[in-house]
């Protein structure tokens, strides 16, 4: 039941801006005719993009408007050298955003190339005559590449769904480049852990060896750990995909190898193609919260003295796509922004820095999402993941009188 309270300062709402409210299926898009709601509210459609802004004492969401996206496309681009891009593998409308997006990106910056996590880094020459079209029929070029990329036996997920991926880079001629490690690297890994990588294998993989154990006993990623990969180990576990005794430090030494590998082979491409921009499109596991892809490409990136030679820092952005209150790890509808409170590069990152909503989700799943035309969103200081808090939701009207809406 709707009630009247007196507005308290705006801009103080707005810095405890934390948590977005949506659903497991992301925010509600209205109708871009402006609607108005039984109490006399007016309700604005949410628009898709938006930049996490990683103030203290807690991250802020600002929404771009249509006229604004266009300048975060470019924001994204032109502030970074390596932008990566989490997607949801089994989800074919990440994918019909991100080809969107692609193009659009494409006709602000011509140089782009794109990491691709879905093809094994030992496959490289493969994509490299797929975008040459060494076979000029795409339908044939296709075929040649599954065969060659052993792509239905090292990739769950059908080819079909990333096909306008490829095929855009191939007209194109975007260079593709073959991020993921090897499956047999991987198994090895998972049954005798670290001590499994040896020789040739840990070179390629891990050759930044020191920052790699060294980054095990960050604040950051050690809460990271904690909290993503454990619940990911969890999952996998339950689902029965570790078999019978699965152990989760071997799990963990996986996943860090994996993530490892591909920021690898990503820093290398930027190192012999400086004047590319790289777009790494990879699961959104390897894109949240930082700790995965990003943190450790920039770490091998200031290792190997890789990228300007001025005072600008090697610099890698995230994206990403439909993202969901449960991989944010929020205990309740409302998207969580930052695992914790310090959000300096060396202690944590953003859920990430940008995020990208497709623009036709089913409104009639979803929760609203509230426009800075709306007014702010009030949020209880008791977060609202612990316990399942019960949240008070305020809409401000512009006479500063509120509606308490629980």
């Amino acid at each position: 039941r709707a009630q009247t309270a007196p507005g308290p300062d705006l801009s103080k709402l707005l810095a405890n801006f934390t948590y977005l409210p949506v659903t497991y299926n992301g925010p509600t898009p209205l109708p871009y005719k402006q609607r108005w709601a039984d109490d006399g509210m007016p309700a604005f459609p949410r628009q898709p993009a938006y930049q996490i802004i990683p103030q203290r004492p807690e991250p802020l969401m600002m929404p771009m408007s249509d006229e604004g996206e266009h300048k975060l496309l470019r924001k994204m681009l032109f502030d970074n050298n390596v932008l990566l891009v989490g997607e949801h593998h089994e989800r074919n409308e990440d994918r019909l955003l991100f080809v969107c997006l692609l193009r659009r990106m494409r006709g602000i910056f011509k140089d782009l190339a794109l990491g691709v996590e879905m093809v094994q880094m030992q496959f490289q020459d493969a994509l490299d005559a797929y975008v040459r079209k060494d076979i000029e029929d795409d339908d044939a070029a296709d075929e040649a590449l599954l065969a060659a990329t052993e792509w239905k036996r090292r990739w769950p997920w059908p080819f079909e769904t990333y096909k306008d991926i490829f095929r855009f880079a191939r007209s194109r001629g975007i260079p593709l480049v073959a991020l993921n490690t090897p499956s047999e690297v991987q198994v090895k890994v998972q049954l005798l852990g670290l001590p499994g990588l040896q020789g040739d294998e840990r070179r390629q993989c891990v050759p930044d060896g020191d920052g790699f154990f060294d980054m095990m006993q960050n604040t950051g990623f050690r809460e990271y750990a904690s909290e993503v990969i454990r619940a990911q180990f969890n999952w996998h576990r339950e689902s029965g995909l570790l078999g019978t005794s699965p152990v989760m430090e071997n799990f963990l030494a996986a996943r860090m190898v994996w993530d490892e590998t591909m920021a690898t082979n990503a820093a290398k491409f930027v190192e012999q193609n400086p004047r590319r921009k790289l777009i790494v499109l990879a699961g959104s596991d390897h894109v949240k919260y930082g700790f995965g892809i990003q943190a450790r490409l920039e770490r091998i990136a200031k290792k190997f003295e890789i990228g300007p030679k001025t005072y600008d820092a090697f610099k890698v952005g995230s994206l990403m796509l439909n993202p969901t209150s449960e991989e944010s790890l929020s205990e309740n509808k409302h998207l969580r922004l930052a695992l914790g409170v310090d959000l300096t590069r060396k202690f944590g990152y953003p859920l990430s820095e940008y995020i990208w909503f497709t623009p036709n989700i089913d409104p009639g799943r979803l929760s609203r999402l509230l426009n800075e035309e709306d007014g702010p969103l009030w949020i209880s200081k008791k977060p609202p993941y612990k316990g399942g808090a019960r949240i008070n939701r305020r809409l401000y009207r512009d006479d500063g009188n509120a509606i308490i809406v629980d």
